[in-house]
């Protein structure tokens, strides 16, 4: 009877197994089976069920069959079947309870993800096919360098193939969104003030810029911060409650979200990132990347320590200190600053802004206190030392486990005592100093093009037949740069091309890069060091004080002799690496270099490598190949080492969609720049157009822009103007709008209040209605924005979540013995924080054990 009512069930979808699964989690397929499960034994028991109940209807009615049952054995077998009801019953209200629920909602659910997970093998191979084919992309076009012995998995290899500037999905970081909010609503009311007081006849406003929270004085990019204090309220009511509604929407909005576990990342990936960053913690490996090429390097941790302790164990280049140098640094490079603001060198707002120098009347009120200020902008730092391995220096099958390439150490000067300084005296003065004085130098790849179209132009056609190239380059420049000569060469600029500066001034000047000089220290597993003699590598006037000097000894005993520069027709120097033009042969070449390095070797100066080459045969200079032809003509082509991986942003990379068409017509209007020939030119660009389909790029936009960029007529920009400082404030895009920054892929919520707010700022206020929004972009008088400026109140800008440079390289983990730099009281004598700073592992508390935090 009970087989009879049986049915036959297939057997459960691979997906629903719990052993060898691999498409859904364990918890999943348990629920999924428990349910498939639940539903087919829901079956039996209604049949079941059924079944007993027609029998004891049987039963009562006395519908027997033609051989009767006797009474009692009619009554064993209803007492059987109506035990067996019960036990079902109990069992359904007891111990299967906590199954789910057996309904037809529930079923049709599982019958669907059936459907969509019947072919999860398939999948699963298809992802470990890709997996395989971006590892070994990665390894073959030379973007990830594996150098440890290490069995690297292959999701790791395909995760840093992208590119240690990919941008895995951030997750809400609720802290930072409210900042971005705060920032914002200052800025409204900022622009609030500003419209409304232009709408007073004779009124004035002292408010600081509209996209800026510092004041008028144009300081450095680079020392800018960002200030979240609140701004004084607006004198318009309707602002201030419209900002405190944003802000109230916004933390109702994300305070009790759960993050989103979207990502851009594959399972394999994801797992390839945990491995890393076990293996990282665990000092197993680290992640670098190359001094030149762009190529990831998977190393292990005691060949970075091994080749930066050899640099830095070198007597001859470093002094081990007894100490820490930083605060005597500071104090006196702030007390130059204190000469400098008291003798008018400098003003009192760029004393302040600069160096945190108050202006503050003292309490007699005779004068400034001069007081340094607390905040933790204005103090220095840890510099510390980092090695940067130069595999360029070697050939690529050479690239294997156990190699040592050589290495250059950089010192991270970007926290050092003079960094403030440093970065204010080169963009104030130093590097406009240096175009000036330096005739043969050249900014980047467009001057050098201009250059070469210049010399192509200006020479005989005759004379160009017969020009070899050549190019050179100096061993170790920073290094054997003597600090004493570097001062010689800025003084002879100064005395020569600013002829207004006071004698004051100027030795103030010099003052200041030697204090930079002295300040060269950094910090290796604990212990502080001292460059002794060069340039410190990594410094904010390394590069000009190097050109400077460098063309300064070659004025003096290379270019200044006639005879020795008989054959040169011109020359070329970008800080180490040169290039130019001679007539005649190779000997006599290999003749004026041997006497280059005669000359300045009196000055520490050595030329190592150099090459010249026939006519109608390619010299490499920057990344340029240049030549000229039986006929005279200038032929330029594309320079890549053999070691450039030619890796681009993978496509995928938590950024905006504009920043991926950005890259490919830049990087092919790049190429259409440096290729003077168009069948050279479309041959490059095919290569090109490669390199982005290894990166994961639509082949349509790639195959769109290449096109177009193909069809563009060769153009040079312009010289650039010397006088432009590249690092100052930029200006806002679009005139009196308010620039809304916030963290792409992250951001949805802010996003939605901006949009929804917008409008009820433009239309319920006084400041931004359409009737004041004139006043908003310029000074009266100056024309009006066009139509398309006053398209939105908001300009609406993207940053970039973490990066993977960010999550897994870590320069500064051999700075100190401790991965985590701890807090330095200040031991200032009204400062409430410095009792809550300690040194001890452990602290002890009311009886309760605490572990202090890192800051």
């Amino acid at each position: 009877m009970s087989l009879f009512h049986c049915q036959c069930f297939r057997r459960p979808p691979p997906s629903l197994r719990i052993r060898g699964a691999q498409s859904l989690p364990d918890c999943d397929k348990l629920h999924n089976f428990s349910i498939l499960e639940s539903t087919n034994l829901a079956h039996a028991i209604n049949n079941l069920v059924n079944d007993i109940r027609l029998r004891v209807q049987d039963l009562n009615g006395k519908n027997l069959p033609q051989t009767p049952l006797p009474e009692n054995e009619i009554q064993v077998l209803k007492k059987h079947y109506e035990g067996k009801l019960d036990f079902y019953k109990k069992q359904d209200a007891d111990k299967w309870k906590h199954w789910p629920q057996k309904t037809q909602n529930i079923l049709s659910k599982v019958q669907s993800n059936v459907t969509r997970t019947r072919n999860f093998k398939k999948k699963s191979n298809s992802k470990n096919r890709r997996t395989e084919r971006d590892a070994k992309r990665a390894l073959e076009n030379g973007s990830v360098v594996i150098l440890v012995d290490e069995d690297v998995p292959l999701g790791a290899i395909a995760l840093l193939g992208k590119g240690l500037g990919y941008v895995p999905t951030p997750k809400l970081d609720k802290i930072a969104t409210r900042l971005d909010m705060k920032l914002l609503c200052n800025k409204i009311v900022r622009q609030s003030n500003i419209r409304l007081s232009k709408c007073q006849p004779g009124s004035t406003t002292n408010q600081a810029p509209l996209n800026s929270d510092n004041s008028n004085c144009p300081i450095p990019k680079k020392l800018l911060h960002t200030n979240y204090s609140s701004e004084m309220p607006s004198v318009e009511a309707a602002v201030n409650e419209t900002v405190k509604r944003m802000k109230t929407e916004l933390d109702h909005n994300i305070v009790d979200k759960v993050p989103e576990n979207k990502t851009n990342l594959t399972s394999d990936e994801s797992k390839g990132y945990k491995w890393l960053k076990d293996m990282i913690s665990q000092d197993r490996i680290a992640i670098t990347k190359a001094d030149k090429g762009g190529a990831t390097l998977i190393v292990h941790p005691e060949l970075l320590r091994k080749k930066s302790l050899e640099k830095i164990q070198d007597t001859s280049l470093y002094d081990k200190l007894p100490e820490d140098p930083t605060k005597s640094l500071h104090r006196d490079i702030f007390n130059l600053w204190l000469e400098g603001k008291s003798m008018g060198f400098v003003s009192a707002t760029d004393a302040q802004n600069i160096m945190g120098i108050s202006d503050k009347m003292n309490s007699k009120g005779t004068g400034p206190t001069n007081a340094p200020s607390t905040s933790p902008h204005f103090k220095p730092g840890n510099p510390y030392y980092y090695p940067s391995l130069k595999i360029h220096k070697l050939k690529k099958e050479d690239l294997k486990p156990g190699v040592e390439p050589p290495v250059r150490l950089i010192t991270a000067l970007q926290e050092g005592a003079t960094r403030r300084s440093d970065v204010f005296l080169a963009d104030r003065y130093l590097r406009d100093l240096e175009r000036e004085f330096c005739e043969d130098l050249l900014i980047d790849t467009n001057d050098a093009l201009n250059w070469l179209e210049c010399v192509n132009d200006s020479l005989d056609h005759n004379l160009k037949r017969r020009l070899r190239t050549f190019s050179f380059d100096f061993k170790a420049l920073y290094d054997s740069l003597d600090p004493d000569l570097t001062l010689e060469a800025l003084t002879c600029a100064i005395d020569e091309l600013r002829s207004e500066w006071s004698d004051e001034f100027k030795k103030w000047i010099i003052k200041l890069v030697k204090a930079s000089f002295e300040a060269s220290v950094g910090q290796f597993e604990g212990q502080w060091y001292r460059q002794k003699k060069g340039v410190p590598t990594g410094g904010s006037l390394c590069v000009q004080i190097a050109n400077i000097a460098v063309y300064y000894v070659l004025r003096k005993v290379v270019y200044s002799n006639q005879e020795l520069m008989a054959n040169v027709k011109s020359v070329k120097r970008f800080i180490d690496d040169g290039a130019g033009l001679f007539d005649g042969t190779k000997r006599q070449y290999s003749d004026f270099i041997n006497n280059v390095n005669t000359e300045i070797s009196k000055f520490g100066l050595l030329i190592d490598e150099y090459s010249v080459a026939d006519n109608c045969t390619y010299i490499s200079f920057l990344d340029i190949k240049f030549c000229f032809d039986q006929d005279g003509n200038l032929q330029t082509d594309l320079f890549t080492k053999e070691t450039d991986s030619r890796a681009y942003l993978f496509y995928g990379s938590c950024h905006p969609n504009h920043v991926y068409s950005s890259i490919v017509y830049s990087q092919c209007l790049r190429l259409r720049r440096i290729i003077n020939n168009d069948e050279r030119l479309s041959h490059r660009i095919d290569e090109l157009v490669q390199c982005f389909y290894n990166s994961n790029f639509p082949k349509k936009m790639v195959e769109k822009i290449s096109k177009k960029v193909k069809s563009l007529p060769r153009k040079l920009p312009p010289p650039r103007d010397a006088s432009h400082s590249s690092i100052l404030v930029p200006s806002s895009p679009v005139k009196g709008s308010i620039r809304v920054i916030s963290t792409f892929g992250s951001d949805t919520d802010l996003m939605d209040v901006v949009d929804k707010y917008e409008s009820v700022l433009t239309s319920s206020t006084k400041s931004f209605s359409s009737s004041n929004s004139s006043l908003s972009g310029s000074p009266s008088g100056s024309p009006s924005p066009s139509p398309k400026q006053e398209a939105g109140l908001f300009s609406r800008i993207k940053r970039t979540g973490h990066s993977l440079r960010r999550k897994l390289v870590d320069a500064r983990q051999f700075a100190t013995s401790s991965r985590i730099s701890g807090t330095v009281p200040c031991n200032h004598r009204n400062c409430m924080c410095c009792k809550m700073i300690t040194d001890k592992e452990k602290l002890k508390i009311n009886g309760v054990k605490i572990k202090p935090a890192n800051g």
